[in-house]
């Protein structure tokens, strides 16, 4: 149960009653409910699937509205109540909640459409996309956990289960009296004459087990007894000891590899292969009191980084429209709130706000050599001229500037060589 008993208990209801429209009715009526109505009726599915589930709190589970746990296996899951189309950086966002909670696989619930984009990137990894249709669906077709043998049954499918058993129990007690007359007439038997005797072993090359032999000790190399043969075998030489090989200590076999311009940043345990080469893209970059927002064009995603050189990350779903965004108060002296895209993630997340507080300069945008990899992603801030087509200014090349080495992987994020 993952809120009140009344929210739950209303969840039900609607679960029952979008099985009984069709399925337009039904989404329509999903596109009708808040966010807590949808969360409580995607943890109610998953418990029909034998899962029990609890909402995500913790700060090991950021980013994410449902646990649902079975058999030492771990589901997070997002619900989206937004009708407008989920993009790549979502699934993204998504991704990096479900590696940093170390849950097993991700659900993504929403009740609008997800890109095709979003859905290819998604289609190697553990992630699950929901969308409205999909999960109108499930919904058809979920059904309550029975207690009894015929529990949620209709009476007469009862009835005609219990009439095809005893029309079968009736048939084999035909069978079993009428055997002697129907074996007379045909002239058979099918009663055994004597005890089967399996065939004797005439190849003496072929494996026997020996019953008197000692049972082989847990742990310890099976032993088979073979029947010598008539010429003796010689002595097999004993294989020479392979000399040992030392440890990979950059990456094992991948098929892109780290760009040469991050080479000193990569570390395979904490990135794995990359899956992009190296790419000189336009970002944002903005200093805050408890951390930093950063966003790139490559991905059109925000992330939002805890702690002053080092310390957790997440990608954070910026869908800022241009209006006007909620107001958080007036600045202590020397602080600022940050606009746009960041104005709106910051101002819209309590977590945020808490975690970063106030920012300490404005944002500024700047070139960026950027990779992916399966476990996040290397930065490095670029002195390039330009990176944008219309030539936009890089402040990375600007005395004040404080250069980025950023390492971003599963377990956290550091602003220098991870191996170090």
């Amino acid at each position: 149960m993952i809120s009140e008993e009344r929210l739950y208990t209303l969840a039900e209801q609607q679960i029952r009653q979008m099985q009984r429209l069709s399925r337009t009715q039904a989404l329509r009526k999903l596109q009708t409910m808040g966010p807590e109505l949808l969360e409580a009726i995607t943890a109610i599915l998953f418990e029909r699937q034998g899962y029990e589930t609890f909402a995500a709190q913790a700060s090991a589970f950021e980013g994410v509205d449902v646990v649902a746990t079975k058999e030492g296996w771990t589901v997070a899951v997002q619900c989206w109540r937004s009708t407008h189309d989920v993009g790549l950086p979502a699934v993204r966002g998504l991704y990096g909640a479900m590696l940093r909670s170390q849950a097993d696989e991700a659900y993504l619930v929403t009740i609008a459409h997800i890109s095709e984009q979003a859905r290819v990137w998604a289609a190697d990894k553990y992630i699950h996309l929901i969308d409205g249709p999909t999960l109108v669906d499930w919904i058809k077709h979920s059904s309550m956990a029975s207690p009894g043998l015929f529990a949620g049954v209709r009476v007469p499918y009862v009835l005609l289960g219990a009439l095809a058993a005893l029309a079968f129990t009736v048939l084999v007690l035909a069978v079993i009296v009428a055997y002697p007359q129907i074996s007379e007439r045909l002239g058979i038997s099918l009663r055994p004459t004597a005890a089967w005797v399996p065939p004797t072993v005439s190849n003496p090359q072929v494996a026997a087990y020996t019953p008197t032999a000692p049972l082989p000790t847990p742990g310890a190399p099976e032993t088979v007894a073979v029947a010598a043969s008539a010429t003796p075998t010689a002595e097999p030489s004993p294989l020479p000891k392979p000399s040992p090989t030392p440890e990979a200590t950059v990456s094992p076999e991948c098929a892109i590899d780290a760009g040469s311009g991050l080479y000193d940043l990569y570390n395979s345990e904490l990135l794995g292969c990359a899956t992009t080469p190296v790419n000189t893209v336009w970002a944002a970059w903005q200093p805050f009191e408890g951390g930093y927002l950063l966003w790139r064009s490559d991905t059109d995603a925000s992330y939002a980084f805890y702690g002053s050189s080092g310390g957790s990350w997440f990608e954070v779903l910026d869908r800022w429209d241009g209006s006007t965004l909620p107001d958080r108060g007036n600045p202590p002296a020397g602080r600022q709130a940050p606009i746009r895209g960041f104005g709106y993630v910051w101002s819209m997340s309590d977590d945020l706000f808490q975690n970063l507080g106030w920012a300490i300069d404005q944002e500024k945008g700047f070139c960026a050599t950027v990779q992916e990899f399966e476990k996040g992603f290397l930065l490095r801030s670029s002195t390039v001229e330009s990176c944008t087509p219309d030539g936009l200014f890089n402040h990375a090349r600007t005395a004040a500037w404080t250069p980025l080495s950023l390492t971003a992987h599963a377990g956290g994020w550091s602003n220098a060589d991870p191996g170090e």
